[in-house]
């Protein structure tokens, strides 16, 4: 029996780190567990996610996507900086959204037709989009939502990485 690969999309900010602005420091420095930052992208301290190496790991045999509201740039320096050792299915960005708006609101919306239109061999049968955030999806049941990884909170028991385990989705057989 042939087994379908699944094709996992990851957010970025708030699923795989935290992104601090240089006007946000303050509000790290304020918090007694806050871990030091792992890396520096574009002035601003990213935490990487508890666990997120293992996290990825064992996605090693799907197909892993990325989908940022970042603009191409922010993006593409992410992916390079967290996930150079993964070999991304693919890399979407700012552009790939609808409902972008200019300015402040950085809202946007990502609807996954965007993918099956380009990679017709995935529909919401084998897709499934792993994000903190229920407002940018519009196929809300192929979300797993997991809680934003922060480093401002103080409350020592917010997120130890809690990523899904995806040992419980089986790939369906390819009919």
């Amino acid at each position: 029996m042939k087994m379908t690969r699944i094709l996992v999309i990851l957010d970025i900010n708030g699923t795989l780190c935290c992104r601090i602005k240089k006007k946000e420091r303050k509000l790290v420095r304020a918090n007694p567990c806050a871990p030091h930052h792992d890396i520096n992208i574009n002035q601003s301290h990213i935490y990487l996610r508890p666990g997120l190496d293992d996290f990825l790991k064992s996605l090693q045999f799907e197909h892993i996507g990325i989908w940022s509201s970042m603009t191409r740039p922010n993006t593409v320096a992410f992916k390079d900086a967290i996930l150079a050792d993964v070999d991304l299915f693919f890399t979407f960005d700012r552009s790939d959204c609808s409902n972008v708006k200019d300015g402040k609101d950085h809202a946007s919306t990502k609807d996954l037709k965007t993918v099956y239109s380009k990679f017709p061999e995935f529909t919401n049968e084998n897709t499934v989009i792993v994000d903190d955030s229920t407002e940018k999806f519009l196929q809300l049941e192929n979300t797993i939502v997991i809680p934003e990884y922060t480093v401002i909170s103080g409350d020592p028991r917010q997120d130890q990485g809690n990523y899904p385990s995806l040992k419980r989705l089986s790939a369906s057989p390819a009919e």
